[in-house]
């Protein structure tokens, strides 16, 4: 889920559209996800559908094959 979020930040931070204006939606939807709760199965597939269509959209696999100019990871310490 966090990857999939810092993903939609770096579209915002490049600029890059997506291809599919309803991802927009979905990229919000994503975005709303309080990273502070755990993320089990029922919550989880909650956000599938929501997922699989913004992972599919030509403006994130653009931004996935600049992953070298972000950190897409984040690290936990």
């Amino acid at each position: 889920m966090k990857g999939t979020m810092i993903l939609i930040d770096a579209c915002r931070k490049f600029g890059v559209p997506f291809a599919d204006d309803s991802n927009s939606d979905n990229a919000s939807f994503i975005l709303r996800f309080d990273t502070n709760i755990r993320l089990d199965e029922p919550v989880f597939l909650q956000y599938v559908p929501s997922l699989t269509a913004v992972w599919h959209d030509a403006g994130i696999q653009k931004v996935f094959s600049r992953r070298r100019e972000f950190r897409l990871v984040s690290l936990l310490y």
